[in-house]
């Protein structure tokens, strides 16, 4: 098997140009903190941090979740919703 070693600079870059592609969850810094949150197309995160004041869990297990929708008409009830991909979602940047 063959050894690359990829810079953090270009790390950060790549990550940058796959938030263009899915959805992609890393630190980045807000005002004098560092938070995870959804990268737009061609961010960068941080990748020089020590811990993040929010947790990336978060992004995986919302707090609240749509499981059924549906709509009471006279003749009972209606199965109103569909079910929503969640996509593909990378996280950068957590650690154990």
């Amino acid at each position: 098997m063959e050894k690359r070693l990829i810079k953090k600079e270009t790390l950060a870059g790549i990550v940058g140009e796959l938030a263009g592609k899915m959805r992609v969850c890393a630190p980045m810094k807000a005002e004098d903190q560092v938070l995870f949150r959804v990268l737009e197309a061609g961010e960068k995160p941080l990748v020089d941090f020590a811990n993040t004041k929010n947790a990336p869990k978060n992004f995986l297990f919302p707090r609240t979740e749509t499981m059924l929708k549906y709509t009471r008409t006279g003749k009972g009830m209606v199965f109103a919703g569909e079910e929503t991909d969640g996509g593909q979602t990378l996280l950068f940047g957590v650690r154990p």
